[in-house]
């Protein structure tokens, strides 16, 4: 789920495009097939997937809205738990803003996936319904 919300994000997925099969998907990441209809089954629900009976699973109209709203309030909690460890730990705001911005400058220069780029995930292709 997490890694189909990611490529939503970076624009790797853009709506009508037809995802993996509950086989082929569990196959690639070696998963229990009932695995992937759960998370197929959430995503649909939240309005990020629609089921096509016969014909699979396509990322829905709206997608990037709600998964971006999603993937923010998931980055700020990630963020807020990395932050008060930090706290815990005794670094000063300073030290931790300064690990942040390192961090980020190396992200910059050493991309992983960016819009336009091919994701890990086979996608099937741009559909129509």
């Amino acid at each position: 789920m997490d890694q189909i919300r990611k490529y939503v994000v970076v624009g790797a997925l853009e709506n009508g495009d037809q995802l993996p099969s509950i086989r082929e998907l569990a196959s690639q990441i070696a998963v229990n097939p009932q695995t992937v209809v759960k998370a197929y089954n959430e995503l649909e629900h939240a309005g990020i997937l629609e089921m096509r009976r016969g014909r699979g699973a396509f990322l829905a109209e709206g997608a990037h809205a709600l998964v971006g709203i999603d993937y923010d309030k998931h980055l700020q909690e990630s963020l807020r738990v990395i932050v008060k460890e930090a706290q815990h730990a005794g670094y000063s705001t300073d030290q931790i803003r300064s690990i942040i911005e390192e961090v980020i400058c190396e992200a910059d220069s050493d991309p992983v996936v960016k819009p336009g780029s091919e994701p890990n995930l086979k996608i099937i292709g741009g559909g129509s319904p």
